[in-house]
């Protein structure tokens, strides 16, 4: 949080106190969904994230893939069409 003293008033020789990073932990459940996938040849994420975060997520735990959906419309179809078949 930084104060000033007024609108436009330029700070100056300002020291960085702390900075804070959050990250949630991927559920226990994600080996054996991964597994399920690779034996039905599934190679695509599907983020709520930022494509370079779904990216380094899939890095992280091992997945290998072709490419990120970041499209919503495309997303919602992909799903739609998953779950008929």
């Amino acid at each position: 949080m930084l104060i000033t003293q007024g609108e436009g008033v330029e700070e100056t020789d300002l020291t960085l106190l702390g900075l804070i990073a959050i990250m949630d932990l991927p559920r226990n459940e994600i080996y054996e969904a991964i597994a399920t996938c690779r034996a039905a040849c599934m190679t695509m994420i599907i983020p709520g994230d930022n494509p370079r975060t779904a990216a380094a997520i899939a890095h992280q735990n091992g997945m290998t893939y072709d490419r990120v959906l970041t499209d919503p419309n495309w997303q919602a179809s992909v799903i739609r069409n998953w779950k008929r078949s």
